[in-house]
């Protein structure tokens, strides 16, 4: 017999939803300086930097503003309420000091958990990739730019940008080629949860071929998956098949 919910989920504070999200982070060793600004647990600016992404919250000086002006998100994060939120120039300088392998520690350490839990099972996988545009002029089809898409030259804007290439159909048997500078997100997903288990951002003139082969030998290393299907593009399944 079905039984009702005491508490309407609608009626649930969003406040209560993100304290039982960050429960299932794994606590940052806390190591502090005894010189300069007293110090924020990076467990706060870390969950403060997720939360800024389910919020969907494009800038940290944005972030900045939504938490000083939502006090009750402060207690989830860690924080006191009664305070003044870390600033914008501590969230960057926190990004800026913990190197990418960093991040990936803790998304390995929650997939693992996922995979305790039985909420992800591995058998199904498969491949996706996304372009990620730099903030550079030559993205900017306004201006006036030679050699906007020489692929040997490096723009000023971003010295590790590369030249890509999206490619989207608007509708059928029409294709539409858009070039770019920037970086591309690889990612391998759960099919089943939908979940992403492993994901790597390169230069956007990397190959997907190589890479996708290479995932996938790390995913297999770090989990040992029972994968049984793959699915990918037609270009990542001609190398990793």
């Amino acid at each position: 017999m079905y039984q009702r919910c005491l508490i309407p989920p609608e009626s649930i504070p969003p406040r209560v939803k993100y304290e039982k999200l960050f429960e299932n982070l794994p606590e940052i060793p806390k190591k502090w300086s005894q010189r300069g600004r007293p110090p924020i647990s990076k467990d706060s600016l870390l969950k403060g930097l997720i939360y800024r992404n389910l919020r969907g919250i494009h800038k940290l000086v944005e972030l900045e503003f939504e938490l000083l002006n939502n006090p009750s998100m402060a207690e989830p994060l860690g924080l006191d309420p009664l305070k003044q939120p870390p600033s914008d120039e501590r969230f960057s300088e926190f990004l800026r000091s913990n190197p990418n392998g960093y991040f990936q520690a803790v998304r390995k350490l929650l997939v693992q958990e996922l995979i305790k839990e039985g909420v992800v099972h591995g058998t199904g996988i498969g491949f996706d990739s996304c372009p990620i545009e730099a903030s550079v002029k030559e993205n900017n089809l306004k201006t006036s730019i030679k050699d906007r898409y020489d692929k040997y030259r490096l723009v000023s804007g971003d010295k590790d940008a590369r030249l890509g290439v999206s490619i989207h159909f608007p509708s059928p048997f029409k294709k539409k080629i858009h070039y770019f500078w920037g970086y591309r997100n690889h990612i391998i997903n759960d099919l089943e949860s939908e979940l992403p288990l492993w994901e790597i951002t390169l230069q956007a003139n990397k190959s997907e071929k190589p890479v996708g082969l290479s995932m996938l030998k790390e995913l297999h290393q770090d989990f040992s998956l029972p994968i049984e299907v793959v699915a990918g593009t037609q270009i990542m399944m001609s190398k990793t098949s």
